[in-house]
C-alpha cells in the first residue's frame, strides 16, 4: 500500500506542476466560454456599413415600397445610427444586375406586381454570406406586405395588432416538495452540456498524460527498475489513482467556481443536492477510461501510433455530444434512457440528465452499480494485459493476441 501512496503522490506531484495541466484547468474553460459566447455576441452588434440595395418594382407599387423604405430605415441602424440600408430605384434588372457586377450597389431586391396575390421576391447578390442583410429585408417586406393586404379587404391594421398581440408565457420549475421558482432556460440547456463537457476534457486530458506516461517508461526502460520495487499492478493502480486526483482537483475548481458565480450573480447554475452523485460519475467515467489509456499504453511505443487508436475510445465518448440535442430535446426518449445504460457513455449521459432534471432515484443506483461493475471487470482486465505486455519490446501486438490474453 506504501508504494502505491508514492507512486500516486509522484504522479500528482509531478503533473500538476506542468503547463498542459494549468492550461487546460485555467485557460481551456476561459477559451471555451470565448469561443462559445463571442459569435452570438458578435452577431447581435449593429452593422458597422450602410448597405447599398437596388430595388426594381412597377410603379404601381409605390406606395408599398415607401412603406417599406420607412420601416427598414426605422427597424435597422448602424452603429453611428444612420440606416443600415440605402436603397437605389432601378427600372430594369439588367441595369440592377450589372450595378452589382460592378460593386456600385451589394445587391439588389426584386419585387414584381404580384406581389401582393404570390407573396414572392427574389434577391440577387454576389455574396449571400452576410445572412442577416437579406433576412432583415425580408422580414420588413413579409410586414409591409400583409399590411398593405390587410388596408386593401378594408381591415383595422391597428385592431389586428392588438389582437395578435404575443401571449406572456413563464416557466417554472417545482420541486420534490411542492414549491416552484422561476425556471432558469439557460442553465436547463446549457448547463448539462457544459459538465459534460469538463468532464470530456478531463478524462481525456489525464487518460492522455497516463498513456504518455505509461509510453515514455517503456520507451527509455525506466519501468524496468520500477519493476523492480513494485508490482505491476501497483505501478498500473498508483498511476490511476495519481492522475485520477489530478482530475479531481480540476473538477473542484471548476465546482467551486460555479459555487462562487451561483452565490454572487444568481444564475442558478448548480444545485448543491447534485454535486456528490455528479462527482460519483465522473470518478467512475474517469477509472473506467484510465484503464483503457493505460492498457494501451502498454500496446505502443510510438505516440503517433497510439493517438490513431485512441481517436476510437474519443469518437465512442463524443457520441453525448453529436446528439447533444437530442439528448436535451428528448430527456425520457427511449434512445436517450438506453444510451444511459452503455458504460462508456453512461457518465456523460447521466450527468446531462441530471442537470435537466429528468432521472430517476432507481436510474442513478443501477446505472452506479453498473458502472462499479464495469470497472471492475476493466481493472481485472486491465492489470492482467498491463502484467503481460509491460515488459514486451518490439513486437507489434495483434487483436488475436489481445483475445487470447482476456481469456487467460
Amino acid at each position: 500500500m506504501n508504494q502505491i501512496i508514492k507512486i500516486i503522490k509522484w504522479e500528482y506531484l509531478n503533473r500538476v506542476k506542468t503547463k498542459l495541466f494549468l492550461f487546460t484547468t485555467f485557460l481551456a474553460p476561459i477559451l471555451f466560454a470565448l469561443l462559445s459566447i463571442l459569435p452570438s455576441w458578435l452577431a447581435t452588434l449593429d452593422p458597422e456599413k450602410t448597405s447599398r440595395i437596388g430595388l426594381v418594382y412597377n410603379l404601381q407599387d409605390e406606395d408599398l415600397i415607401n412603406r417599406f423604405k420607412i420601416e427598414t430605415n426605422k427597424q435597422f441602424r448602424t452603429k453611428d445610427d444612420s440606416p443600415q440600408f440605402a436603397f437605389e430605384k432601378y427600372n430594369y434588372e439588367e441595369v440592377a444586375l450589372d450595378s452589382v457586377l460592378k460593386k456600385k450597389i451589394d445587391g439588389y431586391l426584386f419585387i414584381p406586381k404580384s406581389i401582393l396575390d404570390t407573396g414572392y421576391a427574389n434577391y440577387y447578390s454576389l455574396s449571400l454570406s452576410n445572412i442577416k442583410i437579406y433576412t432583415n429585408l425580408k422580414r420588413v417586406l413579409n410586414q409591409v406586405v400583409i399590411e398593405k393586404r390587410m388596408m386593401d379587404a378594408n381591415i383595422d391594421v391597428s385592431l389586428i395588432g392588438k389582437l395578435s398581440q404575443n401571449v406572456g408565457f413563464e416557466t417554472y420549475e417545482i420541486d420534490k416538495f411542492g414549491e416552484s421558482k422561476i425556471g432558469n432556460k439557460i442553465a436547463s440547456l446549457l448547463v448539462p452540456m457544459i459538465f459534460v463537457l469538463v468532464l470530456f476534457m478531463v478524462i481525456f486530458t489525464s487518460g492522455q498524460l497516463l498513456l504518455r506516461s505509461v509510453m515514455e517508461e517503456r520507451t527509455n526502460r525506466t519501468i524496468e527498475i520500477l519493476l523492480s520495487s513494485v508490482s505491476p499492478d501497483q505501478l498500473m493502480r498508483g498511476k490511476i489513482l495519481g492522475l485520477g486526483l489530478l482530475g479531481v482537483t480540476q473538477m473542484t475548481i471548476y465546482i467551486f467556481t460555479a459555487f462562487i458565480a451561483n452565490y454572487y450573480k444568481g444564475w442558478g447554475i448548480l444545485e448543491y443536492s447534485q454535486i456528490p452523485i455528479l462527482l460519483i460519475y465522473f470518478l467512475l467515467g474517469y477509472l473506467f477510461y484510465a484503464c483503457i489509456f493505460a492498457m494501451f499504453g502498454t500496446f505502443f511505443t510510438s505516440e503517433q501510433e497510439a493517438q490513431q487508436s485512441t481517436s476510437i475510445i474519443t469518437f465512442v465518448a463524443i457520441t453525448p455530444f453529436v446528439f447533444g440535442s437530442y439528448f436535451i430535446s428528448n430527456p425520457g426518449s427511449f434512445l436517450t434512457v438506453i444510451a444511459s445504460y452503455i458504460p462508456p457513455l453512461t457518465p456523460f449521459m447521466m450527468i446531462m440528465r441530471i442537470g435537466m432534471g429528468t432521472v430517476e432515484i432507481y436510474e442513478i443506483v443501477y446505472t452506479t452499480i453498473l458502472m462499479v461493475v464495469f470497472c471492475w471487470l476493466m481493472l481485472k482486465l486491465c492489470g492482467k494485459i498491463f502484467r503481460i505486455t509491460i515488459l514486451m519490446y518490439g513486437k507489434k501486438i495483434t487483436f488475436k493476441e489481445i483475445y487470447k490474453w482476456m481469456r487467460l
